[in-house]
């Protein structure tokens, strides 16, 4: 009768502990989303002093947590040790949780412009914890490509990226679409402006689930990259986005319209162009504004 009274006082109080954790962990994180990050440190490092030897995941989640509020004060040095002491201290913790710290040692060290460590960092993460997250091996790919990126190394983080793309191929495609256009950006920031456009249209074919909005602005990005090329392909990759995304607002419309003029104004192609949409864009009240745009344009044309 004592061991079941014993058991089940043992029981209760293990519940209570593991409520407490929960509950002061909450708290914390409420207040590192609100910005307090002073306050969120103090909350977090409370967890791990009133709970030495509660759940290894809660504590070790506490000392993440610790981590990103010191990161965010501006300390990455003293973030980075927080993060080694997950990895040194939790070795049971959750797979996740140890990937999350392992990338935030490499995260730490990047913005110490630690750069050479930072990228050895990633790959331990890559290496070490493949299958924690589908998109935590490929983020840190992604990270590393930044990295050489701010060491302008781009031939190089062009070829990182096109490993993450090839190694991750069943990734976030959001993640993915950003590589694609990633790439893109380094090629245009190289004046390789042709090459920059096909990427940029590639990033919008390969990955068709990305919203309107995001599509419509990077295949905006094609043609003002063909624009910059001197490249008549503009006229008609302004007009694509203003038919296939235009929709997602006037202001772009308006912004196609306006870089097709770029075309020496009364030439057959732009006028041929415009009297298509006429006949593309829907007679409706929205379109309103945008077809009597393009009416008028057609009388300074003709």
């Amino acid at each position: 009768m004592k061991m079941v009274v014993v058991l089940s006082v043992l029981a209760l109080v293990a519940g209570v502990s593991v409520a407490g954790i929960t509950e002061e962990l909450d708290a914390a994180k409420a207040l590192f989303d609100a910005g307090d990050h002073t306050g969120a440190r103090a909350a977090y490092e409370s967890v791990i002093v009133d709970y030495p030897a509660g759940d290894v995941d809660a504590v070790a989640t506490a000392r993440l947590g610790a981590g990103y509020a010191i990161m965010q004060l501006g300390d990455f040095a003293g973030a980075q040790a927080q993060f080694e002491q997950v990895l040194a201290d939790y070795p049971a913790a959750a797979m996740k949780t140890r990937a999350w710290a392992q990338m935030h040692v490499a995260i730490a060290l990047a913005r110490l412009s630690d750069y050479t460590a930072a990228i050895v960092a990633y790959q331990k993460a890559i290496d070490d914890y493949p299958t924690a997250e589908s998109y935590i091996p490929l983020v840190c790919q992604m990270r590393i490509a930044r990295v050489l990126e701010l060491q302008e190394k781009y031939t190089e983080a062009i070829a990182a990226l096109n490993k993450a793309l090839a190694d991750y191929p069943a990734g976030r495609a959001d993640l993915l679409f950003g590589c694609r256009v990633r790439i893109a950006d380094i090629l245009m920031g190289q004046a390789k402006r042709s090459e920059a456009a096909a990427a940029y249209v590639k990033a919008v074919g390969d990955y068709p689930s990305t919203s309107n909005s995001v599509k419509a602005g990077t295949y905006l990005k094609a043609a003002n990259a063909l624009r910059a090329a001197q490249d008549e392909g503009a006229n008609a990759a302004y007009m694509a986005a203003a038919v296939n995304y235009g929709f997602v607002s006037l202001a772009l419309q308006q912004e196609c319209f306006d870089a097709i003029d770029w075309v020496v104004l009364g030439s057959a192609p732009s006028i041929a162009h415009l009297s298509r949409l006429l006949l593309m864009i829907p007679a409706t009240d929205a379109n309103a504004e945008l077809l009597g745009q393009i009416k008028s344009k057609l009388v300074v044309l003709k």
